[in-house]
């Protein structure tokens, strides 16, 4: 009889393919090329995870704890001075090379959502209603922090395809200056 995964090793394991994951920007490696690149082999992989499916399930379960972090860190230092200030910061924040490979991985999870992963679409939609509501906080109309949020997802898709974070301040700048203030 085969000795159960020892947890530590597990996490320690898990750890290494998520920052694998993270400079790739996808959850859809190879168990051959992720062993590879985090020291182990495919058999350990499995061994550990189960399957390649349970291991993108870990990663992608990583992936929510890990925007949930970043999420609160960002939230207590965002500025509560107004609706474009926060807005603002929260690009400045998705947008910074800390956060490149994350926001990468985000997308991937999205585009699973789009074919019909339902573990991803609920991650999608928890984060989004994470962020949203950070917005709403600050705008008295909801429509517009979801507009706002829309904004920002849209600025980030264009950051990973262009790499000028400053096409995306720009975006959010001139959403400002042609609506009243809220």
């Amino acid at each position: 009889m085969a000795r159960p995964p020892d947890p530590e090793k597990r996490a320690a394991l898990l750890e290494r393919c998520f920052a694998a994951a993270q400079e790739g920007g996808t959850l859809d490696l190879s168990l051959a090329a992720l062993a590879e690149r985090v020291g182990t082999s495919a058999r350990m992989l499995v061994y550990h995870f189960g399957s390649r499916e349970g291991l993108q399930r870990a990663l992608a379960a990583r992936t929510e704890a890990e925007l949930r972090a970043r999420f609160v860190e960002f939230e207590a230092a965002a500025p509560s001075e107004g609706v474009e200030a926060a807005a603002l910061a929260l690009w400045d924040y998705l947008s910074s090379p800390r956060m490149r490979g994350l926001v990468r991985l985000t997308m991937d999870v999205v585009h699973r959502a789009g074919q019909g992963d339902e573990a991803a679409a609920r991650l999608g939609e928890l984060e989004s209603r994470a962020w949203a509501g950070f917005l709403a906080f600050r705008v008295s109309d909801p429509d517009v922090a979801e507009g706002l949020l829309l904004l920002v997802l849209g600025a980030a898709v264009d950051l990973l395809a262009s790499g000028d974070p400053a096409r995306g301040r720009r975006a959010i700048r001139a959403f400002f200056a042609r609506r009243p203030a809220t």
